[in-house]
């Protein structure tokens, strides 16, 4: 984590995942999304 980055290098791989698979989301992944949405 860094001041320009809050999440993790994790939540980053994650986020990056989710992002590119929007439009394929399960419930639990939209709320994880919307999660590290919230933390950026």
């Amino acid at each position: 984590m860094s001041k320009e980055n809050p999440l993790s290098h994790h939540e980053q791989l994650r986020y990056d995942y989710l992002l590119k698979n929007i439009h394929y989301l399960n419930e639990r992944e939209k709320n994880e999304f919307a999660y590290l949405q919230e933390k950026l």
